[in-house]
């Protein structure tokens, strides 16, 4: 009686134990940020290759990139179109810590209409209901006189977003006006 031959050129990923082949997924998808910025090619990023075996592999995978990875937006409208791109993925929902990098200077040029201020509501319109930690980095100081202080604070407590974050980190501004900005937002962490 013949006894079929194995081809030992495959790797069956499915043979391996339960344990192992999430480390390997996690060796994959884990980074210690995944950056979304458009214009930047340099800027290290996760290798979803695997993501492409078949559809179980995505599920899990998928879920583990984005509940276990920190999230770099390199700006206000850098989120607000990876969101759109990113419409069909639910497991995006899935995010649980972002670190956005918001310029002052777009913040205090928006038009201060309804449509203006919608354009500010990023963290509102992306939807993620599970996040834990955020961090606003904000980027090109310009010197604000008392009245564009609370303006400015204004515009970003006007943001809705899910109530219940486990951390705020607010980097980038001086004291003053940190201290002002995350008293305005201490309702984001309630």
């Amino acid at each position: 009686m013949d006894t079929p031959t194995v081809n030992q050129d495959i790797f069956r990923f499915y043979d391996l134990p339960a344990e192992l082949r999430e480390q390997i997924l996690k060796n994959l998808l884990l980074s210690k940020a995944v950056f979304i910025d458009p214009g930047d090619t340099k800027q290290p990023y996760v290798d979803s290759k695997i993501l492409r075996i078949n559809r179980q592999i995505y599920e899990q995978g998928l879920a583990l990139l984005h509940q276990k990875n920190t999230f770099r937006f390199a700006g206000v409208f850098t989120i607000r179109d990876w969101v759109i791109s990113q419409t069909t993925l639910p497991s995006r929902k899935e995010i649980r810590n972002i670190i956005l990098h918001a310029s002052i200077r777009v913040i205090m040029t928006q038009d201060p209409s309804e449509d203006g201020q919608r354009r500010l509501n990023w963290l509102n319109e992306a939807n993620f209901p599970h996040l834990e930690r955020l961090t606003l980095a904000f980027q090109n100081p310009i010197p604000l006189n008392q009245t564009k202080r609370q303006e400015f604070v204004q515009r970003i407590s006007s943001v809705n977003i899910k109530k219940g974050l486990k951390e705020l980190k607010i980097v980038g501004l001086e004291p003053r006006l940190k201290r002002m900005v995350l008293e305005g937002l201490k309702d984001w962490t309630a």
